[in-house]
Formats: C-alpha cells, structure tokens, sequence
C-alpha cells in the first residue's frame, strides 16, 4: 500500500482550502438565490391582478370602440360588475361565470373574464355612467377597474385599481398610475 504522502489524486480528500472555498461559493449562490426565488414568488401572486386589470380595461375599451346597434359607432359601457367572485382566496379557486346571474355573466364576458378561471383576486368594475351614446369630459374618470386579494387569508385586503378616461380623438385610455395599497398586505 502507498504511503499517505504519495497516494494518486484521485484517492486523496479536500484540503481545508479547496473545502472552505466550496462552502464560500455554495453560500454565495444560496444568499442570492433564497431572496431572489422569494421575491419571484410572491410578485407571481400580485402579477394576477395586474395582468387582469389590464385585460379588463382593454376589454372595457375595446367594447367602448366598438359599432353596436344601427351600424354607427355609439360609445358604450356595460352596467356594473362585482365584486367577483364573492371573497377573494388565499389560494387560487376557481370562478364559475356560468353560476352568476345572467346580466353579470353577460357583463363579465364582455370584460374578458372567462369562465372557469382560477382567480386569487374578487374583481370589480365600476363604470361612471353605463349605457350607449356616452361622452365624457377630458381628465375625468370614465370607470374604475379594482382587484381585491386577501394573499394570507387574515381579513385585510390588498388593492388594486386602474383608472379610464376619454383621450381628446375619443378613446379610452389609462388614467393615472395603478395604484397598488398593501400588495402582500
């Protein structure tokens, strides 16, 4: 058997240097990583209601653009909707449309919310006025979009809200920033 000093690499161990440089990039990752997947984690469940907001108001402005009755384009709004669902969920649950009365299933479909989505938010929108033939004067609001979360489930609710106005050539555009209160409450 060769003595210790002359043993192959390849059956030798780690050096105290090779070993503490390994546990130096190991904890490097691991102190970048950890807080990185976590920020990533949470920001998934506040994405939700952005990217829904902002489905919503295109919906509601497409809608608002579009040629309804007579063949002319005539500026409508639906009525009110929400909040939906009822409350909102720490975990995703899903959304049955089909199950809401007919005028709020009718209202959501315009707004271009689906049926059987998993939701973690209760949506609501809240138009100024609703109808056909509306005009609104410039900076003002035309409707509220909200999204509402409850995202660990102790009874206080982040919020989410954007904003619609009229632009001077008659489209409806955002107005103001998002406002967010409380995103992880």
């Amino acid at each position: 058997m060769p003595s210790p000093r002359f043993r192959p690499r390849s059956l030798q161990g780690l050096s105290l240097l090779e070993t503490s440089l390994i546990v130096a990039v190991v904890g490097s990752v691991l102190a970048i990583g950890i807080p990185t997947f976590f920020k990533n984690f949470r920001s998934d469940k506040t994405d939700e209601a952005v990217q829904i907001l902002e489905q919503i108001h295109n919906h509601a402005a497409s809608y608002f653009e579009q040629v309804h009755n007579h063949g002319r384009l005539q500026q409508c709004l639906p009525e009110k909707a929400g909040p939906t669902p009822k409350r909102p969920s720490a975990k995703r649950k899903w959304l049955r449309i089909a199950k809401l009365k007919k005028k709020a299933r009718a209202n959501w479909k315009i707004l271009g919310i689906k049926n059987d989505q998993k939701l973690r938010y209760r949506y609501s929108f809240l138009p100024t006025k609703s109808g056909c033939n509306l005009s609104f004067p410039p900076r003002t609001p035309v409707f509220i979009v909200r999204a509402e979360g409850d995202l660990d489930g102790d009874g206080n609710y982040s919020l989410y809200e954007r904003k619609a106005q009229m632009n001077r050539k008659g489209k409806l555009v955002p107005f103001g920033p998002l406002i967010v209160r409380d995103p992880l409450e």
